[in-house]
């Protein structure tokens, strides 16, 4: 039998026996590909796809079984990025422009003014202006030009927006680099309502100063106002539900803010209320002194001692806080001042009064109490300079709505984003006053919340959050395009926010480029150039660890052997042939 017939039927003897072989191969990793902004990022997600297709499995998403993650963009992940983590940053083309926070309340009343305020980042753009508008749909409502000094600056704009209808208004902020087509865009929703700001106005004796505070605050639409004035022994003067006194918390639970006059009057049953008051409520206490006597009040005030002085004229009282420049807080005028002469810890001075030896006294200032805050004012005789060029309204109405709208509501409702475009997930907060405020240790709360859309009703899932009260949840936004409501409510109390769900939402882009390195750092990555992107599979290559997988494989179960112990028989029948056997 010739050599090659025995190694045909050698052929055929293993195919029969079907040995099977183990080997140890190296796997694709697995790597999750995130994009901070995808629409705007989408070209360079696309690049980078392509060079990572080549040595890697490549997943857009977050991916908790990936081996590693490969972010891109200037901001940081808002969820846990499997290390290793390399960040791609794109290159922004100069000069560059982007809305990076958006600031707005979610709620407001009508005709009232909402400030809008915009963070913005440039860059490359020194000695231009940026033009800055709020639009609602396509009619612009506020313009603001910012004159840019730097290269590379963070500059804040202050639009305003005055509702004058009830429900969800879209906004529209459009950021400009002018004379260049340079933008960036960001949406926002506000809800109008016509709910009026619930103020109670006390006094423990008939106070003038008080007296014209309310006047100018009844004036105000945006306020629902209740007051109590003790004319004598048993005998006041009301308006509306007001309590009889200030001892009981739950009788002044239905107030955002108190506005004391006389507060030198209060008795250590007041002072405790208005303390349950601002701990267990949340809720703010406005104190106009009108003289200065020592009382329980001071236990609440936590000013020991205190000074007072009559000026030789009547002054302005400088406005100390940090406010914008385009919207000043009026400022008030006083002759008879007074002061604590050593602020409490924590203190916030609004307004002060300087001596003719530059020392600062702080006659306008506030305290946190708890949840709440405590407003105390020493201009004992501002009433008296209340002319029109005085502000003085002005003054106590703008502070008096700020206080009032800052109160926590029963259940407060949270959004990450208010106007989203479909299939975009946000996180949605529930918040329960009395069970996140209160000194009880057997705290409870129940709560629930739903999505109310045009044609349909989906019950939201809330979980508890660490904190007391705390509740979160996460809200995909619906295919349909519209104005949807978010209702969450415990017990007898509940709140609702709109969401627009639009293909034409924008949410602001933050800019945490600074970050970025050491975030990258902390997760066995680093932070790649676009330019350098030819880089990134190496880099990711050393960074992740080699994962080899052992496989079985069966090699007489494939056709291959066919072949060669089909040519194995041949050859042996041709050289048989050639040689006459065959």
């Amino acid at each position: 039998m010739s050599a090659l017939r025995v190694a045909a039927f050698a052929i055929a003897i293993i195919a029969v026996i079907d040995p099977a072989l183990t080997t140890s191969r190296s796997s694709r990793p697995l790597v999750a590909l995130l994009a901070e902004d995808a629409s705007a990022d989408n070209a360079i997600v696309e690049r980078v796809q392509r060079v990572l297709s080549r040595d890697f499995t490549v997943v857009q998403g977050t991916m908790p079984a990936a081996a590693g993650t490969v972010l891109v963009g200037d901001a940081l992940p808002d969820e846990g990025a499997v290390a290793p983590l390399m960040v791609v940053q794109p290159a922004h083309s100069t000069p560059f422009v982007r809305i990076v926070a958006l600031d707005a309340p979610a709620t407001s009343s009508l005709n009232a003014r909402i400030p809008i305020v915009a963070t913005l980042v440039v860059r490359g753009a020194r000695g231009r202006r940026l033009n800055v508008e709020a639009r609602l749909g396509t009619v612009r409502v506020d313009q603001q030009f910012v004159e840019i000094e730097g290269d590379t600056v963070e500059v804040r704009s202050t639009l305003v927006h005055v509702p004058t209808s009830g429900g969800a208004t879209w906004l529209r902020v459009n950021a400009q680099i002018e004379g260049t087509s340079i933008a960036d865009e960001a949406t926002t929703a506000i809800d109008a309502s016509a709910n009026r700001l619930a103020v109670l106005f006390f006094d423990s004796r008939a106070s003038w100063l008080s007296t014209f505070v309310r006047r100018g605050v009844e004036r105000d639409s945006r306020f629902a106002v209740t007051h109590r004035v003790v004319t004598s022994r048993g005998v006041s003067n009301t308006g509306g539900p007001a309590p009889v006194s200030l001892r009981d918390a739950q009788s002044l639970a239905p107030f955002g803010t108190i506005v004391v006059g006389s507060p030198e009057q209060l008795t250590d049953a007041d002072v405790s209320g208005l303390d349950a008051f601002m701990r267990e409520r949340g809720g703010r206490v406005v104190l106009l002194m009108d003289r200065r006597a020592a009382g329980p009040i001071d236990r609440l005030t936590g000013a020991s001692s205190w000074r007072a002085v009559r000026l030789p004229a009547v002054a302005k009282l400088q406005n100390d806080a940090s406010t914008d420049s385009r919207f000043p807080i009026p400022e008030l005028s006083a002759q008879e001042i007074a002061w604590p002469s050593t602020l409490p810890i924590g203190a916030t001075v609004h307004s002060v009064s300087i001596a003719r030896d530059s020392t600062r006294r702080a006659v306008v200032w506030s305290v946190p109490v708890g949840a709440g805050a405590l407003f105390v004012s020493g201009a004992l005789d501002a009433w008296h300079h209340r002319d029109d060029a005085s502000g003085f309204d002005s003054f106590w109405s703008t502070t008096v709505a700020e206080l009032t709208a800052s109160a926590p509501p029963p259940v407060e409702l949270t959004l990450t984003n208010r106007s989203i475009v479909p299939g975009q997930a946000i996180k949605v907060r529930v918040w329960i006053r009395d069970a996140a405020l209160s000194r009880r240790g057997d705290r409870s709360a129940t709560v629930s919340a739903t999505l109310a859309g045009p044609n349909d009703t989906t019950t939201v899932r809330l979980w508890p959050d660490n904190a007391p009260g705390t509740f979160s949840g996460i809200i995909v936004g619906p295919r349909a395009p519209g104005i949807y409501r978010i209702i969450a409510s415990s017990g007898i109390e509940r709140t609702e926010a709109s969401l627009i769900v639009d293909p034409a939402a924008r949410a602001p882009a933050r800019d945490e480029r600074h970050l970025m390195a050491a975030f990258a750092a902390s997760r066995k990555g680093r932070v790649i150039p676009e330019g350098e992107l030819r880089d990134l599979p190496r880099a990711l290559s050393s960074a992740l660890q080699s994962v080899s997988r052992v496989e079985t494989w069966y090699p007489m179960r494939t056709a291959w052997w066919i072949a060669p112990f089909a040519l194995l028989l041949g050859a042996e029948w041709w050289w048989r042939r050639r040689r006459g056997l065959a």
